[in-house]
């Protein structure tokens, strides 16, 4: 990979406290120089997985255009699945990962005084985010922050469509099932209790590291 190229995607500066990516960068700390070049990758190069790596550090610092494109990806799974591995299991990561970035979004916006607008633009992405969760093995635990802490109950009947598909094949999903039925016991707790009196279970029989 060109050198600029590697300093505009993936360079973090040595004083940037508590960041290992430049997805973590404070927008703020963020040259414009540095802003700019990346946008012109997203914008002009031909390499899918260069323009991937752009959108997703421009949507981490606040732009609607690199928001846009992770939009885009979102929509065409065919195409983008693949860039990004899990690192012990090997399946395809890549959609967790923008899910992440789209938090992001969310976050820099939210600074901004943007919360409703943010918000909004997030939802229908992230719902197709978590559409493709219910039949792939990568997990949606991104999102649980937005609706715990910040109480965007308008993801929780997603979350229980998620629930019952991916109960449906534990052999693949089984270790993301605890993490939701926590997490709706916690937001959803008259649905999650019902759930488990339905299928004759407790929480704890979820628990993979009860079960080993």
């Amino acid at each position: 990979m060109d050198e600029k190229i590697y300093e505009l995607l993936y360079y973090v500066p040595a004083d940037a406290v508590g960041a290992a990516d430049p997805t973590d960068l404070d927008p703020e700390d963020v040259p414009q120089a540095r802003v700019d070049g990346v946008l012109e990758l997203l914008e002009g190069s031909d390499d899918l997985e260069n323009k991937l790596r752009a959108a997703r550090l421009l949507a981490n610092w606040g732009s609607r255009k690199g928001f846009n494109y992770l939009v885009y990806a979102i929509e065409k799974p065919h195409i983008f699945e693949g860039f990004y591995e899990h690192n012990l299991r090997g399946y395809d990561d890549t959609f967790r990962i923008l899910l992440r970035d789209l938090v992001g979004y969310f976050s820099c916006l939210a600074d901004m005084g943007l919360i409703d607008e943010a918000r909004a633009e997030i939802f229908n992405p992230i719902k197709k985010i978590i559409e493709l969760s219910n039949v792939k093995p990568f997990e949606i635990r991104g999102v649980f922050r937005l609706i715990e802490e910040e109480g965007f109950t308008e993801y929780t009947p997603l979350l229980r469509e998620h629930l019952e598909a991916i109960t449906l094949k534990p052999d693949i999903h089984r270790w993301k099932i605890y993490d939701v039925l926590s997490l709706l016991l916690k937001v959803d707790t008259d649905y999650a209790i019902s759930f488990l009196k339905l299928a004759g279970k407790t929480l704890s029989d979820f628990d993979l590291k009860k079960s080993h």
